[in-house]
């Protein structure tokens, strides 16, 4: 059982991902607009969805913000932009993460390797802890299932969740979130957890704007309900 991508590859036309692996393992479906793309929503065989972007690309015409719920799965850029400004600027909008594209594809081919692995592991191991009904923790293999379908959480969004879910009875203030998960609570950007927090709930609330799972509770921080 190996993994399945989906790549979006807009304005590169002599760049097929396809041609580049020889992992049998690894299924590469490619798209070349967003149209196509969306037939592939809400597919419980994709492992994630690959857009291949560069500066000069503009987001404005595509519904990014639906997308983690539409297809619940990875959501990485793929970009030769070195720039670390225009990653978080990514990362913001809508990638979980981005990947700096090698000669070799060297780091995107280990990732649809650990892909692949953590198909495998699913089959033979799990380590699961319940939140509600139709939704539980994996710590095995780091991710969520909701609905019988596997959610690959990065891994800070991951971390807030398990520190969260691991205390359902308390209520962690901004800090002490930052100082458990960043290992720090003097960090710059003042926004980055809110922006993890609105992911989440896109991936695990009914209705991300009337939370039910993962409450704010104004002026001291945020509390993980488990049934």
């Amino acid at each position: 059982m190996g993994c399945q991508i989906v790549f979006l590859n807009e304005y590169e036309s002599t760049f097929s991902l396809r041609n580049k692996f020889e992992d049998d393992e690894i299924r590469i479906i490619e798209v070349s607009n967003e149209q196509q793309l969306q037939r592939h929503a809400g597919f419980s065989s994709i492992d994630a969805v690959m857009v291949l972007v560069n500066r000069s690309k503009h987001w404005q015409g595509y519904k990014v913000e639906e997308w983690p719920k539409q297809f619940g799965c990875h959501l990485i850029a793929l970009t030769t932009e070195t720039d670390v400004q225009f990653h978080q600027s990514l990362l913001a909008e809508w990638a979980d993460e981005v990947i700096l594209l090698d000669p070799k594809l060297a780091l995107l081919k280990a990732k649809c390797q650990a892909f692949t692995r953590r198909k495998k592991i699913a089959l033979t191991q799990q380590s699961k802890i319940n939140i509600h009904s139709n939704l539980y923790m994996d710590l095995q293999l780091y991710d969520l299932v909701k609905d019988g379908k596997r959610l690959y959480v990065p891994k800070k969004e991951f971390q807030i969740i398990k520190l969260l879910v691991e205390h359902p009875t308390k209520v962690f203030s901004k800090d002490e979130i930052y100082l458990s998960v960043w290992g720090s609570h003097d960090y710059d950007d003042a926004n980055l957890l809110n922006v993890h927090i609105r992911r989440i709930r896109s991936r695990i609330e009914q209705d991300p704007n009337r939370p039910k799972i993962l409450l704010t509770r104004w002026g001291i921080g945020y509390q993980l309900v488990t049934t």
